[in-house]
């Protein structure tokens, strides 16, 4: 049986580590995915603030029109 691609993209995000002040490698997966997905994100400088090794990945999806509202998603990316 095919796994649904939401739910492998799902179980691979789970099975990678991120400690609070430690999420560096679960942020570099995500921003390959934006990357893959054509995405125009940025990463803010929290990092410094907080003594953590990332910051917070910031990415705006716009529908193409200009004056349309812009998606946001936030999300932790540490685990507990």
């Amino acid at each position: 049986m095919k796994m649904h691609p939401v739910i492998k993209h799902f179980l691979d995000t789970t099975v990678i580590p991120g400690i609070s002040r430690d999420e560096r490698q679960i942020v570099d997966y995500i921003k390959t995915k934006l990357d893959i997905w054509g995405l125009d994100y940025t990463e803010d400088s929290a990092a410094n603030d907080v003594g953590g090794n990332s910051g917070n990945l910031i990415c705006k999806v716009r529908n193409g029109k200009p004056e349309a509202p812009v998606l946001l998603l936030a999300a932790h990316v540490d685990t507990i």
